[in-house]
């Protein structure tokens, strides 16, 4: 299995990261292993992987393997689904103000 190391895959990438990706296009058309290793910690990792040719299982980010979240599935979380551990409470609808300003 080949290894390539990287701190993390920015939406805008660098030579580095071009050229992993090109390596990651010829070892996956060639049928070798391998794995993008990321050490730092980013939010937005699976949302910039979607523009790339990668898939989740030739990914690990350090951060995702030791939380065992390597596989993150799309889901869509309304404020309906927020607990925040505080019994009794509930959503209340805010009044929508219109607020003209301005000066004479």
């Amino acid at each position: 299995m080949i290894f390539f190391l990287n701190a993390t895959m920015q939406p805008q990438k660098s030579g580095i990261e071009h050229a992993q990706l090109k390596r990651a296009d010829l070892f996956r058309a060639h049928g070798e292993q391998f794995k993008i290793v990321l050490r730092k910690w980013d939010p937005l990792l699976h949302e910039n992987m979607k523009a790339t040719s990668l898939q989740s299982f030739e990914v690990i980010n350090m951060f995702d393997y030791f939380q065992e979240a390597t596989e993150v599935f799309d889901q869509t979380i309304t404020v309906n689904d927020l607990d925040f551990g505080v019994a009794n409470t509930h959503r209340v609808e805010e009044i929508k103000k219109i607020v003209i300003l301005f000066t004479i």
